[in-house]
C-alpha cells in the first residue's frame, strides 16, 4: 500500500516537473523496498524495519550484527563514514550490560572504532 502510495505521489510531482520531490520519493520507494526484502528474507528481522528512517534501519541491522547487510544499506543510500561510525557506537550502547563494552570492536566499511 505504501509502495503503491509514494509511486502514484513520484508520477504526479513528475509530471509536475518538481525535480526533488521526485528523487524523494523514490528515495522512499528504495528504502522500503529494501527493509522489506531483509524482513522476508531473515525471520529474526520480523516487524522491525518496516516505517525506520535510513539512520535506524543501519543502527537495527548493527544491533542484528546483520555487518554485510549494512554494508551493502550503506552503499545504496550512500550514508557517510562519520555517520556510520555514529550509528556504530549507538548500536553498540544498546547491547547488553553484560558485554565488556571496553573489548567490543565493531568493524564495518574498514572503520574499526573502540567503544
Amino acid at each position: 500500500m505504501k509502495e503503491a502510495l509514494l509511486t502514484s505521489a513520484a508520477e504526479a510531482y513528475k509530471k509536475g516537473h518538481k525535480d526533488f520531490c521526485t528523487t524523494m520519493c523514490e528515495e522512499g520507494i528504495k528504502l522500503f523496498r529494501f527493509q522489506k526484502e531483509v524482513e522476508e528474507k531473515i525471520p529474526a528481522m520480523k516487524s522491525k524495519l518496516l516505517d525506520k528512517s535510513v539512520n535506524a534501519t543501519c543502527r537495527v541491522l548493527l544491533e542484528a550484527n546483520e555487518l554485510k547487510l549494512a554494508e551493502k544499506f550503506r552503499n545504496d543510500f550512500k550514508i557517510p563514514d562519520k555517520r556510520v561510525a555514529r550509528v556504530n557506537k549507538t548500536a553498540a550502547s544498546w547491547l547488553t550490560p553484560t558485554l565488556k563494552k571496553d573489548k567490543i570492536l565493531i568493524k564495518i566499511t574498514g572503520i574499526f572504532t573502540r567503544i
